[in-house]
C-alpha cells in the first residue's frame, strides 16, 4: 500500500468561563497528538537513527514534505495501517497560543478548518451556560455549516449545565437516522458523544481519556473507510 497520510482537522471549543478544574481542552489536544503517533513511534525511531526525519513526531515529519520523497521513508511509513494513516492539526492551536473560548475566536479556527475536512469538534459545556446559548443562536441561523456532518465530542457537567437550546442540538444529532452514525461506521456524516465531566477527582482526567477516545476512533474509522 502506499504512503497516504491524511490530514485531520480537529475544531475545540473551551469557554474561558469554563472552571480551571474542569478545563481539559490543552491536556485532551496533548493525549490526543501522542494516541496518533503511536503506531508511528517504530518507523520514525529507525528513520531518525539514518537521519531522515528530523526530531518530533509524524506531525512534524509531515510539515518537512522533501523527507517524504526518499524511498525509504515511504516504505516505513507506508507499513502503517491504512487506519492509522493521519496526523491531527494540533499546531494551529500551538501557533495562536489558545483554544477558542469565546464566539469570535471558534469562527477564526474554523474557517481555517473549514478550507477542508472538518471530521471532529470537540466542545467543553462545562460551566458556561452562555457562551454556549450565544453558540447555539449562531448554529441556528445557518453559520458555520461545516459542522453539521462533524462528530461532536461534548462533556456534560451535571452542576454546570449546558443550556436547553444547545442540548437539544446535541440530543438531535445523536439520533441515528439513516446514513449517519455517532462514530463507528463508514458514513461521512457525524453524530453526537457525550462524556460526563464535574470537578470531583479523576473525573476531569476519566472525561478526557473517554474523549481522547472517541475522538480517535472516529477518525480511524474514517480513514480505514477513505472517507478523511
Amino acid at each position: 500500500m502506499g504512503l497516504s497520510i491524511k490530514l485531520a482537522n480537529l475544531l475545540m471549543f473551551e469557554a474561558e468561563a469554563t472552571p480551571e478544574a474542569m478545563r481539559i481542552a490543552m491536556p485532551l489536544l496533548r493525549e490526543i497528538k501522542r494516541r496518533v503517533n503511536v503506531p508511528f513511534e517504530g518507523p520514525l525511531a529507525e528513520l531518525r537513527e539514518k537521519e531522515l526525519v528530523p526530531a518530533g513526531d509524524i506531525e512534524d515529519v509531515m510539515h518537512e514534505p522533501g523527507r517524504l520523497e526518499h524511498p525509504f521513508v515511504q516504505e516505513k511509513l507506508a507499513a502503517v495501517s491504512q487506519e492509522h494513516q493521519f496526523y491531527v492539526n494540533t499546531d494551529i492551536y500551538y501557533d495562536l497560543g489558545w483554544i477558542p473560548g469565546d464566539l469570535a475566536r471558534f469562527r477564526q479556527v474554523y474557517k481555517e478548518f473549514a478550507k477542508g475536512k472538518l471530521p471532529v469538534v470537540f466542545f467543553n459545556t462545562a460551566g458556561a451556560e452562555q457562551e454556549y446559548e450565544v453558540l447555539a443562536g449562531s448554529l441556528m441561523i445557518g453559520e458555520m455549516p461545516a459542522l453539521a456532518d462533524a462528530l461532536w465530542v461534548v462533556t456534560d457537567c451535571p452542576f454546570g449545565p449546558m443550556p436547553d437550546v444547545f442540548r437539544e442540538m446535541v440530543d438531535k444529532k445523536k439520533v441515528r437516522h439513516k446514513g449517519q452514525t455517532t462514530i463507528s461506521d463508514a458514513s461521512s456524516l457525524g453524530g453526537a458523544y457525550t462524556t460526563i465531566i464535574t470537578d470531583r477527582p479523576g473525573r476531569p482526567e476519566a472525561s478526557l481519556d473517554e474523549a481522547a477516545e472517541a475522538i480517535c476512533r472516529r477518525l480511524m474509522y474514517l480513514r480505514a473507510f477513505g472517507a478523511l
